[in-house]
């Protein structure tokens, strides 16, 4: 018995969501964007309950959904303007760490785009 309980992980927080984009669906130029995530390859041994978000390198935090959400709007962005958006899973024993996408807000020709930086 005592073999068996060191096989066993306790049950954690989560790990961080994985491959997070913002994306932006609008031919022409709009202030908004869609932040996409995969789920954490672990979530902890506890079902993951929620996702937040942060848009202010982790200052605050605002609910991006459900256990089951992979993606929330991001809004109020500025041509130009330097983002890092964070997300983090949520489980009742924790929060993940957070994952980070930085991108630059620009303008190609007929399009809004937002240009990956890491």
């Amino acid at each position: 018995e005592t073999k068996m309980r060191h096989m066993l992980k306790p049950p954690s927080a989560p790990r961080a969501p994985n491959l997070m984009m913002l994306l932006r669906g609008h031919q022409t130029w709009s202030p908004n964007a869609t932040l996409h995530w995969v789920a954490p390859k672990s979530d902890g041994c506890s079902p993951i309950t929620a996702y937040e978000v942060s848009e202010d390198g982790g200052l605050s935090w605002r609910e991006a959904g459900d256990g089951d959400a992979r993606n929330c709007s991001v809004t109020g962005l500025q041509q130009g303007e330097e983002v890092s958006i964070q997300v983090r899973a949520v489980n009742k024993l924790g929060l993940s760490p957070a994952a980070s996408v930085e991108a630059v807000v620009e303008r190609l020709p007929g399009k809004g785009q937002l240009a990956t930086k890491t």
